[in-house]
């Protein structure tokens, strides 16, 4: 292993299905068959936002580039 330091992230109540790196590499999305999709500051290591209201498992997400 290289000396870089981890995050581990534990926020989804089911497995998490998808993940995307903004292109800053500062956020990161996730997605999880707990049908939420987070947003993650990757500058603080914290969780930005939940975002709800998907009617299934949240599949995939991307940002806009």
């Amino acid at each position: 292993l290289d000396q870089k330091g981890y995050l581990a992230y534990d926020a989804h109540a089911d497995s998490v299905l998808s993940v995307d790196f903004h292109p800053s590499g500062q956020f990161l999305l996730s997605c999880g068959a707990d049908s939420k999709t987070k947003l993650w500051d990757l500058r603080v290591g914290k969780l930005a936002y939940t975002l709800y209201g998907h009617n299934g498992q949240a599949t995939a997400g991307k940002f806009s580039y």
